[in-house]
């Protein structure tokens, strides 16, 4: 599903997506990010926490993501930064109430599915 996510950055132009190791240096508190992407042109920075699950997604996604944005975030530079959930499943009440708090946006199934729809799905299969 990471590699899906990497793959849908790709393909809408970041000028750099990456899928960061998970020993990577400096995370604490539960600090995590599976996919980053980097939009140059618009001094942008995406930071994507993604959840293969079924049923429900919980807060500890959004917690994930809110903290590896707040260790990453660099008053001085240029970029904008973003941080995201997409889960292949649906987020419980209490990770709705996280992501609102902390400024993550959440991507469930659908509206992943409609991403993916709407850039088109040309060149999936030899992406993988």
């Amino acid at each position: 599903f990471e590699k899906l996510v990497h793959w849908y950055f790709e393909k809408i132009g970041a000028t750099e997506a990456s899928i960061p190791a998970k020993n990577e240096p400096g995370k604490e508190n539960g600090a995590d990010a599976d996919v980053v992407a980097i939009f140059e042109l618009l001094k942008c920075i995406i930071y994507v926490q993604v959840k293969h699950h079924d049923g429900q997604t919980s807060n500890w996604a959004v917690h994930q993501i809110a903290k590896y944005k707040e260790q990453k975030d660099q008053p001085d530079d240029p970029y904008t930064r973003l941080s995201w959930v997409i889960t292949s499943a649906e987020y419980t009440d209490d990770a709705k109430s996280k992501a609102q708090s902390e400024g993550v946006r959440l991507i469930d199934r659908y509206e992943f599915a409609e991403m993916l729809i709407d850039v088109g799905l040309e060149g999936i299969n030899s992406a993988f």
